[in-house]
């Protein structure tokens, strides 16, 4: 079921529907939740909020324990450097990315994803972005 709330601006609603759109999801959840990749003008954007994990825990279960463990920490830090540094490149704008994401479950205080945001102001917690969509329509229309 979802959880709608809207966020208190001193604008309001705007009329003409959307300008921002951003999506927090899992990985696992995208398919399901982005099932539209156009909606009208608006600036679409999914912010995957695992990545960083993700990206963090494959880095965390590569490294070799036996040869770590004889490494002193600044030996470990240098091997880890050359080893993982165009992996971090790489990677760096998913992280990136993701962090923006967790940023913005903050800074509302979303407690759970899928969320989806829209013009910053008004949040739908557990639908795909269609029906969310119809959500953010129905409570413009009723203003």
């Amino acid at each position: 079921m979802a959880a709608t709330v809207l966020l208190s601006s001193a604008g309001g609603l705007a009329n003409a529907g959307p300008n921002s759109i951003d999506i927090l999801v899992t990985r696992s959840q995208a398919d399901n939740i982005v099932d539209m990749q156009r909606v009208g003008g608006s600036h679409i954007e999914v912010f995957y909020v695992d990545d960083k994990q993700r990206i963090m825990d494959a880095v965390n279960n590569s490294f070799p324990m036996d040869l770590m463990e004889k490494m002193t920490e600044d030996e470990r830090a240098e091997w880890a450097a050359e080893n993982f540094h165009d992996y971090f490149v790489a990677n760096m704008p998913a992280i990136q990315e993701s962090s923006i994401g967790v940023s913005l479950m903050q800074l509302h205080k979303i407690d759970r994803v899928p969320a989806i945001i829209f013009d910053r102001e008004y949040i739908v917690i557990g639908l795909p972005l269609s029906k969310a969509l119809q959500e953010y329509r129905g409570a413009v229309n009723a203003q």
